[in-house]
């Protein structure tokens, strides 16, 4: 039997403006009047739910649509900075034009202390540390998922697998360079689907290993099935934000750590584990990071990744009981980075 790995196929998702919304759009500048790109812009109504959300483009324009005319307002989420937000305002049927001028306050972090990495968050959004550390991530995630679906840049990625035997032998490795539009390297399914019946699913060959991507650590089911809490490493350079599974879930699941720079709160990595998993697969075995990268122009991509998990192999005269066969490994790097013109905007060192 053998391990699945759900990889990303390359698909077009185009944003559109259906007739019957209504739009607010302008330009974001800060105090000394520059444009800021990179920001994420939030639409809510006044009763404080969240309505929609768009990034600030290149050029530092925005355009956020709302369902039906009535009043809102908006929230500019800067990575490093406090969160700017505008009065009430009227939308009728016509577009709405909002220029936005940020403020330029750091985002200061409350001291991170043993009590309070020990602490567990209904939603990352409960205290003010895991709130500020998520509306980072959030800035970074929702502009490589922008990116993804403008199909903005080619990727040229090598991609390496390895099977090894049960002590850590290599039985096989293949790597090749593909290119394409995505740099997100693994597929999930529908967030609720995965609420449902888990991170891990049999099927016809072996499990497949569903890894995380930006609609699963958006959507509610996942937000709210988890318990959120903060983490610092040995260097003191990175702060973490934590997720672990509620302790009500019975299926297959995820836990691991979003690592941001202390400092800046720019993300580095997502590290993660498979929970709850058969009894055959040792503890910690299952797993996998993505790493991030900042471009010039403040867009986010993912730039380096990995997926392990064990093989399962059926002892001879007992096709019930599993034991660990070997691992297989997926790891992809992304070498290049050029716009849909061709121009060269990034490459590995």
């Amino acid at each position: 039997m053998c391990i699945g790995f759900g990889l990303l196929a390359t698909t077009t998702l185009v944003a559109s403006t259906r007739a019957d919304s209504q739009t607010v759009h302008g330009m974001v500048r800060d105090q000394l009047d520059q444009t800021v790109a990179g920001a994420l812009v939030i639409l809510y109504d006044t009763s404080g739910f969240k309505i929609g959300q768009a990034p600030v483009d290149f050029d530092g324009r925005y355009v956020v649509e709302a369902p039906r005319p009535g009043r809102y307002y908006l929230r500019v989420l800067r990575i490093g900075y406090e969160p700017w937000k505008s009065p009430d305002f009227e939308l009728t049927s016509a577009p709405y034009h909002l220029p936005i001028e940020v403020d330029q306050i750091l985002v200061t972090l409350p001291p991170i202390t043993v009590a309070s990495q020990n602490r567990c968050e209904s939603l990352p959004t409960d205290g003010a540390a895991t709130a500020a550390l998520w509306e980072a991530v959030s800035v970074a995630l929702a502009s490589n998922r922008w990116t993804m679906e403008r199909r903005l840049y080619r990727f040229r990625t090598t991609i390496t697998k390895r099977i090894t035997d049960a002590f850590g032998e290599l039985l096989e490795e293949e790597a090749g360079s593909v290119g394409g539009f995505s740099s997100w390297p693994f597929q999930s399914v529908d967030p609720d689907v995965l609420a449902e019946r888990g991170f891990v699913q049999d099927a016809v060959g072996g499990p497949i290993y569903y890894g995380p991507d930006t609609e699963v650590l958006f959507s509610d089911s996942f937000l709210e099935q988890h318990c959120w809490g903060l983490a610092t490493n040995d260097t003191a350079s990175l702060v973490g934000l934590t997720f672990t599974p509620t302790t009500d879930r019975d299926v297959p699941d995820i836990e691991g750590v979003l690592w941001l720079e202390q400092e800046s709160l720019e993300l580095q990595n997502l590290e993660f584990l498979y929970t709850n998993l058969e009894r055959w697969v040792p503890d910690g075995s299952a797993g996998g990071f993505y790493e991030f990268q900042r471009l010039p122009n403040n867009s986010w991509i993912m730039n380096r990744w990995q997926l392990r998990a064990p093989r399962p192999r059926t002892l001879p005269g007992n096709r019930f009981r599993r034991v660990v066969g070997g691992f297989a490994e997926s790891t992809g790097v992304v070498t290049n980075v050029f716009t849909s013109a061709g121009d060269l905007i990034f490459q590995a060192q």
